[in-house]
């Protein structure tokens, strides 16, 4: 639950109910406070509403102060643009897509069934190692895929990842 504090000088947003025990140390208050406990306070609870529409790759929603005044707040958000290297980690929040693609892949699914007699631990490290290259690091990913992919396998993990639009470095280590 989200709070803003209004006062004679103007609001204080954001606002917990954290700050209100330390504003009001010899006042106790329930672990869950109604809109009504909190109201002498100068304390309301802002109602939620769902961010706007926007393109993940490019722009992210960003939470602004609540719209509103006396007891009736709501939140509310603006669409900023993502800078370069904000872009750069909008791709790298692609993996789930990569990991979902290679799962539902009958090509990449037979090479794993065929793997698992030859190099088992390869087949058994594969989602540890697409999690460690979502943070950069490929080296896993590299040690296991080659004893993991056939030719059909590779070009549908290259197509999941391009897809995924993941980073490039990444792609040429398919």
């Amino acid at each position: 639950m989200s709070y803003i504090r209004v006062t004679s000088t103007g609001t204080i947003w954001p606002y917990s109910l954290t700050q209100l025990r330390a504003d009001y140390p010899d006042t106790s208050f329930s672990w869950s406070p109604t809109a009504d406990d909190l109201r002498p306070f100068g304390v309301h609870v802002i109602t939620p509403t769902e961010p706007p529409a926007h393109d993940p790759k490019t722009h992210r929603a960003a939470e602004v102060h609540p719209i509103g005044g006396g007891e009736t707040w709501t939140q509310a958000w603006e669409v900023v643009a993502l800078a370069p290297d904000e872009i750069e980690a909008a791709k790298r929040r692609d993996w789930p897509a990569f990991r979902a693609a290679l799962l539902a892949d009958a090509d990449v699914s037979a090479a794993l069934v065929a793997a698992m007699a030859t190099a088992p631990l390869a087949v058994l490290g594969l989602s540890q190692a697409i999690q460690a290259a979502s943070t950069g690091d490929y080296r896993e990913w590299s040690a296991a895929w080659p004893l993991v992919r056939s030719p059909a396998a590779q070009a549908a993990a290259v197509d999941a990842a391009v897809d995924a639009e993941l980073p490039s470095a990444f792609v040429e280590a398919i």
